[in-house]
């Protein structure tokens, strides 16, 4: 199945962005959703794949949809209920919406009480995780396939390891997955293929770790990456660098002053 790829043009003027909302705002909210992912993944125990999905189906709807129309709690609450299902991990609305509801609270500094599930809140949310449910399938057009790159990664450092030092190679095979997961908070999932992300973990693995690899040919050119779309890659990573700082900032605005928070919940 092909690849989910959108073009520049789409990446540039998402709905969110015509709807006037900065550049940075938009991508900061992305990073936010996602975060709120990992953690309520993590809470389940969900298997990174599961997780990615999510933060993938996040990514896709939010560019044919924008953020001001449809609020980041219930696109993530669905998201990884539907993922759940995709990567055949199933989970209950009920188990989704308790832990999103203490991922929420640990989040804004709350007492971390019981969901009652027989409050007005907890219904209010699953009816809107429910009809989310379908606005997400008719946008996406029930297309929920995902490619991973992880074991792409794995596969190509296998290629590329000396096994005399299998020490080295082990951190150097966790801090490009690290690489790989973090990518996932930003939209670089829909401007290059599984096999480039992949590559491009490896090789700011090597650059941050001063590893030396073959240059004669390129050893990236074994997997048909071009070094562009890794320099690509490696710039925009930087700018997620800096875009987390901003963004940890910006959870203290939330929690201090209420802003924002049309974005997150509403």
């Amino acid at each position: 199945m092909p690849t989910y790829l959108l073009s520049e043009e789409v990446l540039n003027n998402s709905p969110t962005v015509q709807a006037n909302v900065p550049h940075k705002i938009e991508m900061n909210n992305r990073i936010f959703i996602c975060q709120l992912i990992e953690r309520a993944g993590r809470m389940l125990k969900l298997p990174i794949t599961t997780v990615i999905t999510s933060q993938i189906i996040v990514h896709r709807f939010y560019y044919r949809q924008d953020m001001l129309k449809h609020k980041a709690l219930p696109v993530a609450m669905t998201s990884l209920f539907l993922a759940t299902k995709v990567e055949e991990s199933p989970r209950k609305i009920r188990d989704i919406l308790n832990v999103f509801d203490r991922v929420l609270k640990k989040q804004q500094g709350l007492v971390l009480t019981p969901f009652d599930t027989t409050s007005q809140r907890y219904e209010s949310w699953r009816r809107r995780m429910k009809n989310m449910e379908l606005i997400i399938l008719a946008e996406l057009g029930y297309v929920l396939y995902v490619d991973h790159p992880h074991k792409l990664m794995l596969h190509y450092l296998r290629a590329l390891q000396d096994d005399n030092d299998m020490e080295l190679w082990k951190e150097v095979a966790q801090r490009a997955w690290n690489f790989l997961n973090d990518s996932f908070r930003t939209n670089l999932c829909l401007r290059f293929r599984p096999e480039v992300l992949a590559t491009a973990s490896i090789y700011l693995t090597f650059r941050i770790m001063g590893i030396p690899v073959p240059d004669n040919p390129p050893w990236y050119t074994v997997f048909d990456v071009r070094l562009i779309d890794l320099q690509e890659v490696s710039i925009s990573y930087d700018i997620y660098i800096i875009y987390t700082y901003f963004n940890l900032l910006l959870f203290l605005l939330i929690i201090t002053y209420n802003i924002y928070i049309f974005f997150i919940s509403g």
